[in-house]
């Protein structure tokens, strides 16, 4: 997966989702390579299975809000990055987001002020 060879790696996650299909980090992993590879409905299949194993798992959230934001579906990226940060209130690339979408595509100063703070209290760099 991290040189880049998506295809060898989903066979190996769909693999290893057959051995142990309770799992939550391996949906997780085969909804990246989705994601990467372009394929957002069976990403999106992916991450919600792994929130339906692992109901407060953030990063699951932060992800399938990474894709909603590439699709072109922004309030639905920021509705799960909201979640993202209810899950894990330290979670610094879901707040660096929620800045810059505030900011950027609500232009809601108040909203926007409030996550610079946040992301800044915890070392977020701009």
């Amino acid at each position: 997966y991290l040189d880049g060879n998506f295809t060898e790696a989903e066979k190996e996650f769909k693999k290893s989702v057959e051995l142990n299909p309770t799992e939550a980090m391996i949906h997780n992993n085969l909804g990246l390579i989705y994601f990467r590879k372009g394929e957002y409905d069976q990403a999106q299949q992916e991450y919600a299975k792994e929130l339906e194993l692992y109901p407060s798992y953030d990063n699951a959230f932060f992800n399938w809000g990474l894709l909603y934001y590439t699709i072109g579906e922004k309030d639905k990226a920021a509705e799960m990055w909201l979640k993202t940060v209810e899950v894990n209130p330290d979670h610094k690339e879901a707040l660096r987001n929620l800045a810059y979408y505030y900011t950027v595509d609500k232009k809601d100063q108040m909203k926007a002020s409030y996550f610079i703070q946040e992301a800044l209290k915890r070392g977020v760099k701009f």
